[in-house]
């Protein structure tokens, strides 16, 4: 009896909101993010290591359609974007291969998360710990606001955001020698990435890896 209350739930779901390509529009089948046009204009990208500290970073693919419109969906608030974002990252990167302990997403300022009204790197962050069945564990916090790292140079982009992530006082949580994953929605000169590696530094982890939706290779 339950699976015809499903299969009926289904259907009506399916009438009332049909899913859609969130590149092209076009109407699916079923409900999965890209139609499989779409899905072949990816194009994979190798990871890349940051050093000071070392951290092997994975990405979908460059900044380029059809994964770069769901990143720059954050400008309008569009939350559901960063939840298919994370469903393409298990997809396409090699997180569902890796061997980690926490996901840990790159924290917003209070003033920029409040003015969003939400931090999407935590959106992402949270729907890979549902299909991981790992934790997502907030265990640093930016101390102060910053610019955006998109209106500077590269130069820039390192000094905006040193020491300004600090590392949480938790407690009652085994979280020293464990191996952590960076999340983040996208990455260009990797300086969020290697600052929020140094403030996890206090918890003397066993690696660290850094995983986002693209890269920005030129």
């Amino acid at each position: 009896m339950k699976k015809i209350i499903d299969f009926i739930c289904y259907i009506f779901k399916f009438i009332l909101s049909p899913p859609f390509c969130l590149y092209c529009r076009s109407y699916l089948y079923d409900y999965t993010v890209l139609c499989q046009g779409c899905s072949n204009l990816i194009k994979p990208i190798l990871s890349i290591k940051l050093k000071n500290p070392d951290i092997d970073v994975y990405a979908i693919s460059d900044y380029k359609d059809p994964i770069k419109p769901l990143i720059l969906a954050k400008t309008y608030s569009d939350r559901t974007a960063s939840i298919s974002l994370a469903y393409l990252i298990w997809r396409y990167t090699i997180l569902s291969k890796l061997e980690f302990d926490y996901l840990v997403p790159v924290p917003l300022h209070f003033i920029r998360e409040s003015i969003r009204g939400y931090n999407q790197a935590e959106v992402i962050a949270k729907e890979l710990a549902f299909l991981s069945g790992k934790t997502m564990l907030k265990c640093i916090k930016r101390i102060k606001k910053t610019k955006l790292q998109s209106r500077l140079s590269s130069v820039e982009r390192q000094d905006n955001v040193k020491n300004v992530f600090q590392a949480l006082d938790l407690k009652n949580i085994d979280i020293e020698g464990k191996t952590f994953v960076l999340v983040d929605d996208l990455i260009t000169t990797g300086a969020t990435l290697k600052n929020c590696a140094k403030a996890l530094s206090k918890f003397k982890p066993k690696k660290i890896y850094g995983i986002v939706g693209c890269r920005v290779c030129s």
